[in-house]
This record gives C-alpha cells, structure tokens and sequence, in this order.
C-alpha cells in the first residue's frame, strides 16, 4: 500500500488502465427479489435477496455509464455499489459460471452541498452549489430551509435575526429524501473584506455589510493585538505577542458583533472549516451522536491547489454516508478558496497523489477503485476510471520501493529478502539479504533506498537497528549498521541522504557518514526536488509541533516555526511555499512556511523523574517532587533540585534528601530562603548559595499549596483527618511560626494572595475567598462550587485554572462578590465536544502579561494573552507528553523568554510564542452544538463536563498507584536515582 512517508507516487499500469468489465458466467434462473436499501448509491453496501431469500451475497456485476458492467466484492460480505455504476441490470455471481437474472437498480448520487459563504448577514442572498460527484449529470433538485428561504436554482436569502442563527439548507433528489445538507450562519451584521490576514503595522480598512449593503458602523478593538480607528481602520500590533488571531467589534444597524481576523506570524491558518453538525436520536446524550458534515482524510497538493479527500461522516459508516474530492484554489494570502468537487471512492490515509500534471485516486474497497483526473489546469478532469483487484502499489516517480520481506524455507530459519522495483520503468528485483535480524520475527520492519543501495530498519522489543546494504549485485549485502531508529520514527530517502527517525547520514560510495541530528522523527511528507520534510515528533504525538526541515545543505539543517494542531495527529502534504494538514477538527488547513525560529523546544531536565512546583531566580531554577526512589524508602533523594539556567541548557548543580518517603507539592522562595511544602512537612532551606543549599527548619505538618502575604506563610495542610489552611509568621523566616488555622472542606489544592483577601482552590469543591485583613485569622468572604484546582493574583484580579471551564478571570475589587470578566476555554474544535480536551490544572503569569497553563492532556501548556483581562486570547502552546496522552503538566513559569514545565520537565524558547496555529480558528465550543440535521430534532446543548482528577488530587485521596503503572516506557514516577547527580548534602 501507499508509504504515507513518501513524496510521490505512480499507479501500476493495470491499476490505471484496466477496468474489470464483463468477463463470462452465464445467466441463470435464480431472481434478485429486492435490494436493501432499494435504491443504491457509489460506495455503499447493498444486501440482495435471492428468491425471497436474503443471502450472503460475495460479488455483483453493475451497470456502467457506457453500457459494461463492473464487477464489486465488497469488503465484509455484501458487494458495495462501486463507482462508475449508474441505474440499470444488476446481476448476482451465485457461483464462478452462473448469474442471477438481471435485476433494475436505481443507483442514485450523493449530493455535496457548498455554500457560497459560510456566513452572511439578514437581509443577503448567497448560491448554495450542489454537486453530484459520484453520478455527474442534470439532476433535478428540491429545495428547502430551516432558516430564510431558497428558491429552485439555490439561491439562498438570509432572513433578518438579532443575534447569531444557523440555517439549514437542503438539496433533494427525490421529494424530501435523497438529501444533501450544509449549514450557514446568519448573523445581523458581516465583515468585508471576507478573507483578510492582517499583516503586522499595515493600515488595512474594514467595513460592515448587511443586507448585501454597506452599513455605517463604530468600531472597538476587543484584543489587545490590534488598534483600529473610528473609521474602521485596523492596524495589527508588531510586538512578539501580537501575531494570531485578533478581535475587534462593530456596533452598526442596531447590532454589536464582534470578528476575528488572524494576524500573519508564524503558524498563521488559512482554513477550509464548514460548520459539522451531529446526526441520529440519543436521549440527548451528545457524547453519542456522529458528526455530520464535511470531514478532510487526506489531501495532494499541486502548485496554487488543493485536492481533499472528505467524508460526510466522520467515521465513515452508515447509509448516510459519502466521500469525493474538494478542489480548492490558494489565493496570494494562502487562503483556500473552494471551486469544484469531483468523485471519490472511500480512501485511506494516501488514496491520493499527485505526480506530474495527473491526480490519482485508489479506494480502499475491493476490488480497488483507481481513477485518474488531469489537473494541468488546476481543475480536476477524469481521465480514465479503472478497477483492480488487490492493494495498489505505489512508489516514487522515477525512483524505487523497497520492501524487506522474510523468506520462509526450512532450509533458512530466519531469511529475508529485499524487493526493489520501479514500476514507472517497469522492472523488479528480488535479492536475499545476507544479514539475519536479532529475532526470528521482528516488531517492525520498514525500508527504502535507491536502485544502488537501500537501508532496513528493525524493531525488536528492546530496541531497533538501521542497516544500509548494497544491491548492485545479485545478493543485498549490507556495508553499515546504525544504531538509529525506534518506535514511530520513520525511513525517509531523498537522493544520496538517509533520515533515520532524527538521524541525517549521507550514503555513497559504500559509506555512511552521520551528518547531523534533529529532534523531531516521524516524516508525514517529503519533496525530494526541494529536500524538504514535513516532520513531527512522533506519528501520534506532535509534543511541540509540526514542522518544514529543508535539508539543502543536510549538514546544517533548517527548521521553519513549528505549528501545534489541536489533535495529536494530523496527515500532512508539503506545497510550494505553505504545507497543509488535514482531519478533524479543522478540516483542511493551509500554513505558510515560515523560517523564523517561532516557539521551539529547548531543553529537557532528565535528572529528575517527575517534578510537581518550581521557582526560578537570578538563572537558578528550583523544583520539588517526588523524587529518586520506590516506595516504603527510608530516604526522599533529589526532594529539591536545583538548575542552573544561564547557559543554553539546564545543568543541575544541586539537590537536597530528607529522611522518610514523601513527594515535594510546593515551593516558595523568600529572600535567601526556600520553603519545601510535601505530604508531610515543611521544609526550610536556606539557598543564599544555590549550589549548596542547607536545611534549617523542619515543621512536621503537610504544606501541598503555599501563598505568601507580607511576612505571612499560609499552606494547604491537614490535621488529622481534617484538611486545614495553616498561617504562619515568617518573621524571622529561617523559623516559620504557626499562628493560625482554619478549617477546609477539602485540600487546599492552591492559593492566591492579592491585596487583603486570599483566594483558596477546593478542587472538584469550588473555591474560597478569605479576608485577610487580620492576616493571622483569615475570615469567609465567599464561596463557589465551580472547580478550581489553582490561581494566581496580580493586583486586584484573580487568575483561575478552572478545570474544564479554562482560564477564568476575576476582578476581586470586592472581595466578597468576585465578579467574572472573562472565561477562556483551553479546547479547540472537535475537542471541545469530548472528555479528553485539556483541562486547566494550575496557572502562573509572566511579566509580558502572558498566563500559562498546565494542562491534563498531552503534557500541554497552554499560553493565554491576558493583557486584556476581558478578552483573552490563546497564543502559544506546548507539548511535553514524550508519547503519553494521559501525562499532565504539573506547573509552569515563564521568564527570560523561555517557558519551563514541570511534570514532564522541559524547556521552550517562548520569545515569539505564537505557535497555535489551528487554534485561531474559531470554532464551535462546549454548549453551542448546532442543531441536528436530520430528524428535525431539538438543538442539544452539550455541558462542560469535569477533567480527569489531577495526579495531585488523587494522590493526596489515597491513589498512589497512578504512574508507576501508567508510565510504561516513560520516566517513571519513582526510580534510582542517577550516579551522576549531585550527592545528598
């Protein structure tokens, strides 16, 4: 099958060429009675009754366009309505001599329906197009709405609303079925012009239309990125935060809406999104229903176009559902603008390529649909549609595939040997590898190579090697072994260089010379012509993004700005100057490559297993957690580290024991001292020398949360099996003083201190706010049942990690009534409509006025632009998983323009953080799910539901067993301590 790794491919000639017509059995008596459904379309299942008997049915012969017929087997049992079939005889093999009698079928098309824009105004008419890829020709159609009215022709009006509707818009071929759908938002007011990026310091004008009409309108910019006078001239901001997507709002014709128009910087979007909506009765239960709308699978590029596989359902199964291909011009912005659609069979990931001015389609049915469509003119014209039995091979234009395949012989207990072919020369070679693996059967082989020499990797349970053979002989004799290689990295050629997961060697002559290394592995694409890669960290995970590697000049490899995706993964196509990425939930997005630095990872910190709070002064990082060691220790090894940061990476200089089995939860640092909160004590250390920190205190109670106010410690403790917020005098601070407690309805998992009131995480219990007035005796102000598992203060304003809900922002100038100004969720698209979104679990502030959040998926933290604290804004994110989705980011700090992480420990260049990408497209978010489209059911509101429970919280319930089972592969939560850390002072 088609290696998603490479860059081009070309069908073999029987693929292309042949199409499996009419070839023999004879009719017999047996009748076809009726078909389930008894209308057919391209690409679905159909279920024959024989004689009144429903049978299992292994292949048809259907009726093409000129007249031949084209046999079908299906894939689990009943033959699919291939595509090319149109209506007429249908026949049943009963056996290989013998048919039914023909059978009418009426095969009917899927219609695709795309509006001219995705939104409009009251009062405006758009075209609504409908298609007919599967079955092109004149068909008649009905139409109707939800929402306004659509004549005969598609001609769509909008009906005036005072707020934000959706319409839903049908096509039908048959009375009121045989439907094809889209949905279109109606607002009171648009933006022109429609398709605009703002270009960081340049005047750009704007203007509101409704009604098709111009309106006057006051201007407002939302976010803090952009400025815009009362005229409607916007200037985006130039400054490093100002980059992604901007919100100014317009008050014209009676209404106040706001717009979002993307600033250029590096991982800017142009976006193909239409709205996807959710099909079939539930109960109401939204986590139930299959999302319906236009859905990418893939995707070939060929200059200034796109061509995408899509689906009408996102998991392809049903009825209901369709595929075809999206045709799309790039504009000069980059921006995908929708011409055509053409047929499409269902297709896995690499159904289609591009090799010179053709397009090639192979479906994933059997036998396997092949289509050519000429694309010398951007449009996609059929050429020649074929059928073949068996996968369709592929390989480089002009180049070779190579496979390693095991020879079994019981002369040879363990032979294998190497496949080399050109297809597009016509030739095959197959010549026995003279080397045997570490196993008799590998976990994973992969290959690729020249015509000269190719390399071979294997994967066996304890690790992978890369050997590189010669195959200028009759025999593939290997002349290098690598030590490169391993789980989800990828084998990529391109001419005399070899990439091995991070690896870059050059092959010639019968040497391999290594040349460099980069951190990414997995190639989703490459372009030999360009020596470009589009890579990630792992086939699953993109930790810190996507990105283009040119390797032009492969001993210095240049990386463009990565851009993080909201799913873990995405299929990927390189184009000339941008790469695209597809799937859900942004459906097709277009990225200009750009080859500023952008956010990247830095650094990671592997003398510490896991970590849970750190602090950073002067170029030293400090952290806490839970140590080197297993469980029942008599000694708590490394329970405070410390970092010196100055150079280009960390150098651990320093660490700290204490006596006992206990996990470090907090930290504190106060004038030369450090206070070390675990779930047993607090611990004093005096680090006026970081290199050499000294023990001073111990207080013999639980510190997991700590706030400092004036010369006052309070922490989040437990007094038995009371959990409890403890005060303490830190007067003299080498010798904190316990002078009050108050009792708690749960830990107090975090702590804020502003300006006479103290704010107290409760977890899964809300939240508390205390007058601090009496700082020794704190006093109830107020309370909430929202989740909230940390916060940060600065001034009278109260950042809130609050779990599902995001980022919450809250003016505390009245301490006893918080008032919310702003909530921001950390989701993105389709994420917002599961479980496993992040979820905010702490938050801290750097000085540009940027919060960060730790997050439970993926490790991530997540960069929110707060300088306007009623309209934040998502600008960076990063991935520390290291292959792990359930893996949480502890805590986060930002200074000196880099980004440190704890839980996974790493560190990110965060100068220019915005990185998002993908996550400036708007999208739809928890609790604003369109309405159905068939069924005419109510619109259902989806809630927020709550995260999975943070490893703190469980661990301070009694769940101690959560990673050191859930760890496999990774660093685990507690182990030996290395020999070449410091040693316990």
């Amino acid at each position: 099958m088609f290696n998603r790794n490479r860059p081009g491919v070309s069908l073999t000639a029987a693929a292309v060429l042949t199409a499996m017509v009419w070839a023999g059995p004879a009719s017999g008596a047996a009748r076809i009675t009726s078909t389930i459904p008894a209308v057919g379309h391209p690409g679905e299942e159909v279920q024959f009754q024989v004689d009144g008997t429903t049978r299992w049915v292994g292949t048809a012969w259907f009726t093409a366009a000129d007249g031949s017929r084209i046999r079908s087997m299906g894939q689990s049992g009943n033959p699919i309505v291939p595509h090319g079939a149109v209506s007429g005889p249908v026949w049943v093999e009963l056996n290989a001599e013998t048919l039914t009698e023909a059978y009418d079928l009426t095969v009917l098309p899927r219609l695709r329906l795309h509006a001219e824009r995705q939104r409009v105004s009251g009062g405006e008419t758009i075209q609504i197009a409908a298609k007919t890829p599967s079955i092109p020709g004149d068909w008649a159609l009905t139409w109707r709405a939800d929402l306004g009215t659509v004549d005969g022709t598609g001609r769509f009006h909008a009906p005036m609303v005072a707020s934000t509707q959706y319409a839903r818009i049908w096509a039908c071929l048959r009375g009121g079925t045989e439907c094809g759908t889209t949905v279109v938002a109606v607002s009171p007011i648009r933006l022109e012009p429609e398709r605009l990026v703002l270009t960081p310091g340049k005047e750009t004008a704007l203007r509101v239309v409704q009604g098709g009409n111009e309106v006057s309108a006051a201007w407002r910019a939302v976010t803090a990125n952009v400025s815009i006078t009362s005229d409607g001239r916007v200037t985006a901001g130039t400054g490093p935060l100002d980059g992604g997507v901007a919100v100014v709002e317009a008050t014209a014709a009676g209404a106040t809406q706001e717009f979002r128009l993307p600033v250029r910087t590096a991982g800017v979007v142009a976006n193909t999104l239409e709205w996807s909506d959710w099909i079939a009765p539930d109960s109401n239960n939204p986590n139930n229903r299959l999302a319906l709308g236009s859905h990418a699978e893939s995707v070939a590029t060929h200059g200034d176009w796109l061509y995408v596989l899509q689906s009408s359902i996102l998991s392809y199964l049903g009825p209901s559902s369709t595929t075809w291909i999206d045709v799309y011009w790039l504009d000069e912005d980059r921006n995908p603008i929708w011409v055509d659609c053409v047929d499409a069979p269902r297709a896995y990931s690499g159904g289609l390529w591009v090799v010179g001015d053709t397009l090639y389609v192979a479906g994933s049915e059997q036998p396997t649909t092949t289509m050519q469509y000429d694309i010398s003119g951007g449009r996609a014209v059929l050429r020649s549609r074929g059928r073949v039995d068996g996968p369709v091979n592929a390989s480089p234009p002009g180049g070779v595939q190579v496979t390693a395949q095991r020879y079994y012989s019981s002369a040879t207990a363990n032979q294998w040997n190497v496949v080399i072919q050109n297809q597009a020369e016509g030739w095959k070679r197959t010549l026995p590898l003279e080397y045997q693996p570490l196993t008799d059967a590998p976990i994973g082989v992969q290959a690729a190579g020249t015509s000269t020499w190719v390399a071979i990797t294997f994967g066996y349970s304890l690790g992978y090697e890369t050997l590189v053979a010669d195959v200028t002989g009759d025999r593939a004799v290997p002349f290098a072994l690598l030590a490169s290689g391993g789980i989800n990295h990828s084998l990529t050629v391109l001419g005399d260089v070899l990439v091995v997961g991070g690896d870059i060697y050059r092959v010639s002559g019968g040497k391999v010379a290594k040349l460099a290394e980069i951190p990414w592995h997995f190639v989703l694409d490459a372009d030999p012509s360009t020596m470009r890669l589009l890579m990630g960290p792992d086939v699953f995970l993109q930790e810190d993004g996507f990105r283009v590697v040119d390797l032009s000049n492969p001993e210095h490899p240049r990386s463009s700005a990565p851009v993080a995706h909201p799913k873990s993964w995405a299929e990927g196509r390189l184009g000339s100057d941008y790469f695209v990425l597809v799937g859900p939930p942004q459906g097709v997005s277009v990225i200009p490559i750009d080859w500023t630095s952008g956010m990247r990872k830095t650094d990671a910190f592997p003398a510490s297993p896991w970590t849970n709070a750190l602090r950073y002064r002067d170029g030293y990082l400090f952290w806490t957690g839970p140590g080197w060691g297993y469980r029942g220790r008599s000694w708590t090894y490394n329970l405070l580290e410390v970092n010196d940061m100055t150079g280009p990476q960390a150098r651990l200089v320093a660490t700290a024991d204490r006596p006992g089995d206990q996990v470090g939860w907090a930290l504190q640092l106060v004038g030369p001292y450090a206070y070390v909160g675990t779930d047993t004590e607090l611990i004093v250390y005096d680090v006026s020398v970081p290199t050499a920190p000294v023990e001073r205190y111990v207080v013999p109670a639980p510190a997991i949360s700590m706030a400092v106010q004036g010369h006052y410690l309070y922490a989040g403790s437990q007094d038995g099996p009371r959990k409890t917020l403890v005060v303490y005098d830190i007067s003299a601070p080498e010798r904190p003083q316990r002078v009050g407690t108050v009792a708690l309805k749960d830990w107090a998992y975090g702590l804020a201190a502003g300006p006479g009131w103290l704010w107290v995480a409760l977890g899964q219990n809300g939240y508390e706010v205390y007058s601090t007035v009496n700082p020794a005796a704190p006093s109830p102000l107020f309370e909430t049942h929202t989740t909230a598992w940390d916060a940060a203060a600065v001034g009278n304003l109260a950042y809130v990690a609050a779990d599902g809900a995001g980022l919450q922002i809250l003016d505390m100038t009245n301490p006893s009534a918080p008032r919310l100004l702003s909530e921001t969720s950390l989701a993105a698209g389709f994420e917002a409509h599961l479980q496993d979104y992040p979820n905010a679990l702490s938050v801290t502030l750097d000085e540009r006025g940027v919060a960060w959040l730790a997050t439970s998926r993926e490790g991530r933290v997540v960069g929110v632009d707060v300088r306007r604290p009623e309209a934040p804004r998502p600008i960076a994110v990063a991935n520390t998983s290291q292959g792990y989705t359930i893996l949480e980011a502890m805590a986060a700090v930002a200074v000196d323009n880099r980004l440190i992480i704890a839980g996974n420990d790493a560190a990110f260049d965060v100068a220019r953080p915005q990185n998002l990408g993908l996550y400036q497209v708007p999208q739809t978010q928890p609790g604003e799910v369109l309405p159905d489209r068939f069924g005419d059911l109510p619109p259902v509101t989806q809630s927020m539901r709550p995260g999975p429970l943070p490893w703190k919280a469980r661990y301070l319930n009694g769940d101690q067993r959560l990673r050191e089972t859930e760890t496999t592969g990774a660093r685990p939560f507690r182990a030996e301590r290395p020999a070449s850390t410091p040693t316990r002072r």
